[in-house]
């Protein structure tokens, strides 16, 4: 297939996990299939894995100044390489990006939660579960964006905890069966469409729907919402 744009280049901030962008990656390649490597886009990744945690910066206001030095700097490395779009893979970190993406780059940063809301808005979901970090859910990342026309569920005390242990599984590249199984049965729990709004959760996902653990329902993943907007940019829609 022969894309319309190859001037574009995407750039990733990365590293937040590096699994979890390892995955992104490849599922970014994917949606550019070809025959030669040289009909797929330029991609810059910055796996900045020694960044802060950005959970404790916003739960315990950690290390924040450092954060938003260093996500800058992944931010401005990108656009100056070239970057003609730019994602974050960590959902997390739109909480700080929000404050760092300049007026000058504002219409290359790919925002996971907007690109969320507009999904939600064109399936006409009135109310969503959020599956996310503790630090996703305290800021109010996500409810405070949709707004009061679509209601975020978010999880409580107790399925934080799980939620946790699900996102360092993958964080660590350690998922058996056990883990696999406890997650079908957590996204199982209700009939609301459910936005993965962690990074590592379409990785869990995906390899419980590989092994038909998770009945059909509404999945909302703000990274292949990501993918879907560089690909039609490229072909020029």
């Amino acid at each position: 297939m022969e894309w319309r744009d190859k001037n574009h280049v995407v750039g990733i901030i990365g590293g937040m996990g590096s699994y979890a962008t390892l995955d992104f990656y490849k599922r970014l390649l994917d949606a550019f299939p070809s025959e030669k490597d040289w009909d797929k886009p330029r991609i810059i990744i910055d796996n900045h894995a020694s960044l802060p945690s950005r959970v404790r910066a916003i739960m315990y206001h950690e290390n924040v100044d450092v954060l938003i030095d260093k996500l800058a700097e992944s931010y401005n490395m990108l656009i100056n390489a070239g970057a003609t779009v730019i994602v974050s893979v960590c959902h997390t970190s739109h909480y700080f990006l929000n404050q760092i993406v300049c007026q000058e780059g504002a219409d290359r940063f790919l925002n996971l939660i907007e690109l969320a809301k507009q999904q939600c808005e064109k399936n006409k979901f009135n109310k969503v579960r959020l599956m996310a970090s503790e630090g996703t859910v305290q800021a109010g990342i996500y409810t405070k964006c949709f707004g009061d026309r679509i209601e975020v569920i978010p999880s409580n005390e107790e399925q934080l905890k799980r939620i946790r242990r699900f996102i360092e599984c993958v964080k660590q590249s350690n998922i058996s069966e056990d883990d696999m199984m406890e997650f079908g049965h957590f996204l199982n729990e209700d009939e609301l469409p459910v936005i993965l709004g962690c990074s590592e959760l379409p990785v869990m996902y995906r390899k419980c729907r590989e092994k038909g653990l998770i009945m059909e329902r509404d999945i909302i993943d703000p990274l292949q919402n990501a993918i879907d907007s560089i690909v039609a940019r490229y072909n020029g829609r």
